[in-house]
């Protein structure tokens, strides 16, 4: 899905440069921050302009045996991203965090941690086996 905006050049120019309400709470202030904003700049004609970014996809898999569905966000291009908590259950197994290969041979990532996507990317549960403790019952 495309995420579209129409924008008034002067009203871009206007709050670019005095710190209005586009900068500071507009969809595309990181994006900005991150270089965008020249590109963006020099594309708009005066008058009406537009602009249209492509958010990546930050997928997260469960990786694992289980009936669970992967799940999907969308983050603006140039926008940081925090990596979420595991939403995902493995009986028997505790969760170590995401890898981007799922078998962990990858870049790996930690809840919390952000980053800047730069395309797509499937982020894949790890999992270590509990160890388990055998009783002996006395006889």
């Amino acid at each position: 899905m495309l995420l579209c905006v129409m924008m008034i050049a002067t009203y871009v120019f206007h709050n670019i440069y005095t710190g209005g309400t586009f900068m500071n709470k507009g969809i595309f202030r990181k994006a900005m921050a991150a270089g965008l904003a020249l590109l963006m700049l020099a594309a708009l004609a005066p008058g009406m302009g537009m602009a249209c970014l492509a958010p990546y996809t930050v997928t997260y898999s469960p990786n694992a045996p289980v009936n669970q569905k992967s799940k999907s966000e969308n983050v603006i291009v140039g926008s940081y991203y925090t990596i979420r908590q595991n939403p995902f259950t493995y009986t028997g197994y505790t969760f170590t965090g995401w890898n981007t290969q799922p078998n962990g041979s990858g870049n790996a990532y930690t809840p919390g941690q952000a980053f800047t996507p730069n395309a797509n990317k499937i982020l894949y549960a790890q999992w270590k086996a509990v160890d388990s403790v055998i009783v002996d019952k006395p006889t």
